[in-house]
């Protein structure tokens, strides 16, 4: 990502509609796998940004972040975060085990080598911890923000469960963001098509972080935050992004025994 789009984010993913429903819907999740989830867990969020989730993931217990890109850490610590470390996810500085809880939130499409990037976050994830990861859907679906964003590809499920391979139960395996995608794709067929009226060459490439009305945004806010309540009971077949919630194998003692599998 662009250095200067980290100054963006970082006013922008307080209030906007898609960062506020996602955090709903992954601190409801984890929430629901943890057997106590007002106690003091170790958690570490993997690609951090500028720390916005960061923040949040305190209600779990000990929070920490990693990132790779310095300018990154720097918002996190105008937050007040302190337990920052900056290093690439494929060669992570923590011990095996050391973390009760890893997000890694729209983060892997960014990296080349993802399956080392995942492996590393597997590695750090004690038995029966839980990994919180999300990832952007169907390679059908890329358009300008997945440009400026450098992503290096868009994902299907069948991926994700590969790339967790054998250590893991996967609890929740789902697309998201699915109520609002008919207005995405909609958008993204219109980019489309003034791609190939205006060329390439003379064409800027623009982000879709766009300020809405307050009312729109919070009326967006609440369509796609109410998806929790469905993917706490199933799963969605399709969406723009992927949803997972997978548990390590081996001791679960801090987790909801008996949980069953959903969208698997």
């Amino acid at each position: 990502m662009d250095i200067d789009y980290y100054a963006q984010y970082f006013a922008f993913e307080h209030n906007d509609w898609w960062f506020v429903a996602r955090r709903r819907i992954i601190f409801e999740l984890i929430s629901g796998f943890l057997k106590e989830p007002g106690a003091q867990h170790r958690v570490l969020d993997a690609g951090c940004g500028t720390g916005i989730t960061l923040q949040h993931l305190a209600q779990f217990g000990q929070a920490f972040g990693v990132d790779n890109e310095p300018v990154a850490l720097d918002f996190c610590k105008m937050r007040k975060e302190r337990r920052l470390t900056c290093a690439a996810l494929e060669d992570l500085p923590y011990p095996d085990g050391a973390f009760d809880v890893v997000t890694c939130l729209d983060v892997i499409e960014h990296i080349e080598d993802d399956e080392r990037a995942v492996a590393e976050v597997c590695r750090v994830i004690r038995p029966g911890g839980l990994l919180a990861l999300t990832v952007p859907a169907f390679q059908s679906l890329w358009s300008d923000h997945d440009v400026i964003n450098h992503h290096k590809r868009r994902y299907r499920r069948r991926q994700i469960r590969q790339l967790l391979g054998e250590g893991f139960t996967i609890e929740l395996l789902s697309h998201y963001n699915t109520h609002l995608l008919p207005i995405a794709v909609t958008v993204r067929m219109l980019k489309k098509l003034e791609m190939k009226l205006f060329p390439a060459a003379v064409r800027q490439v623009k982000a879709e972080n766009t300020y809405l009305p307050r009312s729109i945004n919070s009326l967006f806010a609440s369509i796609f935050g109410s998806e929790v309540f469905w993917l706490k009971r199933g799963s969605f077949p399709v969406g723009l992004s992927i949803i997972c919630i997978a548990r390590r194998k081996g001791e679960s003692e801090f987790l909801s025994p008996g949980t069953p599998c959903r969208g698997v």
